[in-house]
């Protein structure tokens, strides 16, 4: 079995760790422009759980999901009701 710091995308420094978790919110935050509300976040959280540690690929997907609902509710206009 591979182990995890042998996978060819772990990123060797802080540098690329962070440049990673940009780029995953700022593909969030375009994608759900385009699409609305279909960002692929199961692709954006298994992509980052092979790049990343644990902790901040958590950061990751939780910063792209964040963007996700700041895009929805102040650009799209997502209904602001307790079960949206």
């Amino acid at each position: 079995m591979t182990e995890r710091r042998q996978l060819p995308l772990h990123p060797v420094s802080t540098g690329a760790a962070a440049a990673w978790i940009a780029m995953t919110a700022g593909s969030s935050v375009v994608l759900s422009l385009y699409f609305a509300c279909v960002t692929p976040f199961v692709a954006l959280s298994a992509v980052s759980a092979m790049a990343l540690p644990r902790q901040m690929a958590i950061y990751a997907v939780l910063l792209a999901w964040l963007g996700n609902q700041v895009v929805g509710y102040l650009i799209l206009g997502y209904p602001q009701a307790w079960d949206s």
